[in-house]
């Protein structure tokens, strides 16, 4: 069995999957949430190690197949950069959008008396 062949092979994917964890442990650290909102609106009344733990795993795991896909990476470099990128890219524009809908909700609200 040629386990060069397989390592290399599954160098990329790691590396790409090293990036998005970074990315996201990284994120987490700023006070962008990810997508702890979506998960409690899909799974109501579980704890919160549950929410964070499933947006872990699917931040690492979509991270890693998006990054991959849309990048390519023929090298760790790369690799690296396309988990990094599209996960810090994505959770940015998450919390963007999550500022938004608070700001809206408030002003609907009228809670946000301008």
């Amino acid at each position: 069995m040629e386990y060069s062949a397989i390592i290399a092979t599954l160098s990329i994917p790691s590396v790409t999957a090293l990036g998005c964890i970074t990315a996201y442990v990284y994120s987490e650290q700023k006070g962008l949430k990810g997508s702890v909102v979506f998960l409690k609106r899909c799974f109501p009344k579980k704890t919160e190690a549950f929410y964070f733990r499933m947006d872990f795993f699917i931040s690492a795991i979509i991270g890693t197949g998006i990054g991959l896909i849309l990048y390519s990476p023929t090298t760790a470099y790369q690799a690296l950069a396309a988990g990094i990128g599209w996960t810090a890219a994505f959770n940015i524009v998450k919390a963007e959008r999550l500022k938004h809908e608070q700001h809206d909700a408030r002003t609907n609200d009228g809670s946000n008396a301008e």
